[in-house]
């Protein structure tokens, strides 16, 4: 419709916009896997004034167009990173981005800036294998199969917590999780808060809980009960109260002192 100027109008009284040019494209789009069910994703956007919102599409087929199916998010500008979560472990996903502007106008085109990435590979604990029961019951316990040499105790492999707990394990070389009891004895280990890995509550699951402790250097194997570590005096109890050698972990001197020591475990 037209008004007395000659102004182009829309059918509820509103003039129409005459912008009919869509904004740039985003430039410098990167893709990241940040876990094995996440993948981030950065870029620059145009320099439109009237730059509005981001269209971010993804698809498992890297020759794929933009369609309702493979719209995953709107974001409004001026949002430059993303981070697209749930997604499946070792998967490669492609990713495009087109821009809209307050006029409702979207970039199109035959060669949209794209992106790949694929999501890191979930590794699961070893198998435990079955110990070998001692050949008299009476005997000193035998280390675990997992000694870490060092005098700074067992090796800290991977330093692991979910998003909603603030405890923080350690996963030893042989796939063994056990708590880190207070920040002291995590320092003391030479970790790095910086090093933590957020997992699931499934995925730190995966990993079997450390069924006792042994000082760097000692034969005796303790089980941590009520904050207390206990001595288990013998192979033949050990075997009773229906430990795993195999989840026996080994800790070093300010870990070992931290807990204070309760009853042995004699039956």
């Amino acid at each position: 419709l037209t008004n007395a100027n000659t102004q182009t109008v829309t059918s509820a009284g509103i003039p129409a916009s005459s912008d009919t040019t869509s904004p740039g494209p985003v430039t410098n789009l990167n893709a990241t896997p940040t876990s094995t069910t996440s993948i981030t994703l950065t870029w620059q956007n145009p320099t439109d004034s009237d730059l509005s919102s981001l269209l971010i599409y993804r698809s498992t087929q890297s020759d794929f167009q933009p369609n309702d199916q493979n719209h995953i998010a709107t974001l409004a500008a001026p949002t430059q990173s993303y981070i697209d979560q749930n997604l499946t472990p070792s998967t490669t996903y492609h990713y495009l981005i087109r821009t809209r502007d307050t006029n409702g106008n979207i970039y199109t085109s035959l060669f949209y800036p794209r992106a790949s990435a694929t999501t890191l590979t979930q590794e699961l604990p070893e198998e435990p294998t079955e110990p070998e029961t001692p050949e008299t019951p009476e005997e000193p316990i035998p280390p675990p199969a997992d000694t870490g040499s060092s005098p700074q105790g067992d090796r800290r492999q991977v330093l692991l917590k979910t998003a909603s707990d603030s405890r923080v394990y350690y996963v030893s070389s042989s796939g063994v999780k056990k708590h880190i009891p207070n920040p002291e004895v995590f320092l003391s280990y030479g970790n790095r808060w910086e090093d933590i890995i957020t997992v699931t509550s499934e995925e730190l699951m995966l990993y079997p809980v450390a069924h006792g402790i042994r000082h760097a250097g000692d034969i005796r194997v303790y089980v941590l009960e009520g904050g207390e570590k206990r001595w288990v005096i013998s192979p033949s109890v050990f075997n009773a109260v229906g430990l795993d050698w195999n989840l026996i972990v080994e800790v070093n001197q300010a870990e070992f002192e931290s807990y204070p020591e309760g009853s042995a475990i004699e039956a």
